[in-house]
């Protein structure tokens, strides 16, 4: 059994959903939630929602202490993929509202979606 992956358990929201976290949180809530970028730091650099934090997968493990477990937890990675194993551990130690975006960046690329930050 994997003890990372918790599927039964995960909660997801598509890049529309997480686009209206956004826009709500610059009037009503503005500290609902963390965007957590599971990406490599060159794959942030390049390309990012300006209101994540950058957190690569295979630091994850041993940065939990710098995410706050009172707000919900949005994780996102390129395609869906490593932000759901990300999901997976944060609520194995702890977490308990925790999100993947499906689809990750290139669903937000492709639905030409704003916030986003080139380099």
């Amino acid at each position: 059994m994997n003890h990372y992956l918790h599927l039964d358990k995960m909660k997801h929201l598509s890049a529309l959903q997480v686009q209206d976290l956004i826009e709500k949180k610059d009037t009503s809530a503005p500290n609902s939630f963390y965007l957590l970028d599971v990406r490599t730091k060159g794959e942030f650099a390049r390309r990012r929602i300006k209101t994540a934090v950058n957190i690569p997968l295979d630091e994850l493990v041993h940065r939990t202490g710098e995410i706050p477990k009172e707000k919900m937890i949005v994780t996102i990675c390129e395609h869906g993929f490593r932000s759901q194993t990300a999901a997976g551990i944060l609520q194995r130690v702890g977490f308990e509202d925790v999100f993947n975006m499906m689809g990750g960046m290139s669903q937000w690329r492709g639905m030409a979606i704003s916030d986003e930050v080139r380099s």
